[in-house]
């Protein structure tokens, strides 16, 4: 049994002690190469990870054992995540999970609400705190700080985006002994409503309440009651809060109805197995893809060969991955093909692309849960074709291969594959062997659970008769295309995928009694765009196109379900989508987590990017 300790000592060498407090790790990832082991340690005071280089992979699964014990008991995690858990994918297969309802229990609470305290104790002015989940009736906002004897006015602003934004300004201004409220939009202040005293002196401290009800905002100063101000932008697409002017504001306290999101309190454990792709519906049936498409079900334990867990509801989890090398020759007069070619060629042992040198011998496996499955051996089965000895032939290197030396051929190549295959332990049943690029899990508004996959040659699969008691279904049903499809999501009975010619498709007809549609129904991509990838949200549509810029379906309601044009989200490129209800999740990438605010039925694009968790995530799927 291990000492739980809320922190704990790291020596490094030539370098003094240095203490961790394990409520500040926020997660703990494997970041090894081949052959080279290592742990990252991702911590709130820091945005890069501490990384703990190790000398054998033993070392490497007992530290990451030992630390995600620690903290699992520090945040009382003992059981298996609840339906309301986010789950993710790492690039190293790893599967980790946040549970919501863990965090709540060591989130500070007032009056029946999450709260979250902001200590603005010397800072510079204009100050601006984002309020990760927005302002929706329930919230509240408390403000305090020192009015000093010089001071002419000051404001709170809360802003949707940025200040060319604002949906409610509370501005006292002691030259004119009054406190106006107003709201600023397409670059114009709205009429100003100065009802009631102003209530506050120079030279004191003061509170300013700020309360959105389902009519707008109950605003208080010092304890009483300055009047209500009615909505005239969105509540819900708030998204920061700004104190500007002759102030030394103390605190912002915010209060919301919801968990609120932030980089302390959360902690993302890992679950065990080794998967490309999760997905989880927000009943609790949970899915998962390998590296070589082999579908998973959740058994509802956790743990993995490395890590202690659960004793029931575990199994062995396999993968496999295939490592390619291709030779390369050139022909010369004299002695025919060669591996002597010219010095601008490519390797005579290269990558796929020829501009990175890759020998038999440089494919090494991660680590001691891989073993070779086979030895090495020539594919035949190469597009362009080969002739009987595996060879391709071309005019030159950049060209196009073919199976037959032709006169006019210089060059040939030929791939060899070798099998690597994954054996571990994780709380993971594989269902059948039907192969899965893609795979979408939701629940429609009679709590059934629908299950959508994809195929290897792009079509469509429906999951028969998937629920709590079968989470593994009965049958698969096959939705018939034209197109060959890479990408399939849906959320309420709304399924929409992406095809491999880069347009969206939206499954018509789709009923409780009818879950598998009609007909698909094509909806061209933006301009200029090719798409790739497809969430889906209630009334809420992103995508993502190749060049991984980012867009939302303007225009969707419950009689218009393919929606009327796309708009295009201006901001950084990202590389993954989620999304979850009216939640829009993304992974930059740099592979960090991030969430986007302002998001609302009438602004589905939303206004600015918060909370960015650092990893090296590569999936997330999250269905409250």
């Amino acid at each position: 049994m291990y000492a739980v300790s809320k922190t704990h000592p790291i020596m490094f060498p030539g370098v003094k002690r240095h203490e961790i407090n394990m409520r500040d790790v926020v997660h703990t990832q494997s970041s090894s190469e081949p052959g080279v082991p290592r742990v990252s340690m991702y911590t709130v005071s820091k945005t890069h990870p501490i990384l703990f280089q190790l000398s054998t992979d033993a070392e490497h699964d007992d530290l990451l054992s030992n630390m995600m014990y620690v903290c699992c008991a520090l945040y009382r995690i003992r059981s298996n995540p609840s339906n309301k858990s986010y789950w993710t994918t790492t690039r190293l297969g790893e599967v980790l999970t946040f549970d919501p309802l863990v965090a709540q229990g060591f989130q500070a609470q007032e009056k029946h609400q999450f709260c979250q305290m902001f200590n603005l104790n010397n800072c510079e002015i204009p100050v601006t705190r984002q309020l990760v989940n927005s302002f929706p009736p329930g919230t509240q906002l408390s403000v305090t700080g020192h009015i000093p004897k010089s001071c002419t006015r000051f404001s709170i602003n809360l802003e949707c985006g940025s200040s060319q934004l604002i949906a409610l300004h509370v501005n006292p201004r002691f030259d004119q002994k009054e406190i106006v409220r107003n709201h600023f939009a397409n670059g114009l202040w709205g009429i100003e409503d100065t009802y009631g005293p102003i209530g506050m002196d120079v030279g004191t401290d003061f509170i300013i309440m700020i309360q959105c009800d389902q009519h707008g905002f109950r605003i208080e100063r010092n304890g009483y009651l300055l009047g209500h101000f009615e909505c005239r932008l969105d509540p819900a697409t708030i998204t920061q809060i700004t104190i500007r002017g002759d102030v030394s504001p103390l605190t912002i306290k915010y209060l919301s109805d919801k968990p609120i999101f932030e980089e302390s309190g959360i902690y993302w454990r890992q679950i065990g197995g080794h998967l490309r792709q999760v997905e989880t519906c927000d009943i609790g049936v949970t899915w998962g893809i390998g590296f070589d498409h082999t579908p998973w079900v959740y058994t509802g334990g956790w743990g993995s060969s490395s890590q202690v867990g659960s004793k029931q509801d575990m199994g062995t989890i396999t993968d496999t991955q295939i490592f390619e090398v291709y030779e390369n020759q050139r022909w010369n007069p004299i002695s025919g093909y060669s591996a002597r070619g010219l010095p601008t060629d490519r390797p005579t042992w290269s990558d796929t692309t020829g501009t990175e040198k890759r020998t038999k011998d440089s494919c090494v496996l991660m680590n001691i849960h891989w073993h070779w499955d086979t030895e090495w051996y020539i594919d035949y089965n190469i597009e362009g074709g080969t002739d009987k000895d595996g060879w391709q032939f071309a005019l030159d290197f950049p060209c196009v291969f073919h199976a037959t030396n032709n006169f006019t051929d210089t060059v040939r190549r030929r791939r060899w594959l070798r099998v690597a295959r994954y054996v571990g332990q994780g709380p993971w049943s594989e269902l059948g062997n039907t192969k899965l690029t893609d795979l979408s899990l939701h629940t429609d508004i009679g709590g059934n659970i629908r299950v959508w996959g994809l195929v290897a040659k792009g079509d469509a699969l429906y999951r028969r008769d998937v629920s709590l008691e079968i989470p593994c279904g009965v049958s698969w049903e096959h939705v018939s295309h034209d197109e060959t499809l890479v990408n399939i999501s849906g959320y309420n009975n709304q399924v929409w995928a992406v095809g491999e010619n880069g347009c969206a498709y939206w499954r018509y007809g789709i009923t409780g009694s009818n879950p598998m549609g009609e007909s698909w129904k094509c909806i061209d991509p933006p301009r200029r765009a090719s798409l790739v990838q497809i969430a889906v949200g209630d009334l809420l549509v992103w995508a993502r196109d190749s060049e991984n810029c980012l867009y939302t379906r303007l225009g969707l309601s419950t009689v218009c379900g393919e929606g009327t044009l796309w708009q295009s989200i201006p901001e950084q490129k990202m590389k993954h989508l989620c999304i979850n209800k009216r939640e829009v999740w993304v992974i930059t990438l740099e592979g960090n987590l991030t969430k986007r605010l302002g998001v609302t039925k009438d602004n589905p694009g939303g206004y600015c990017w918060v909370f960015t968790l650092p990893g090296s995530w590569t999936h997330l799927s999250v269905k409250q």
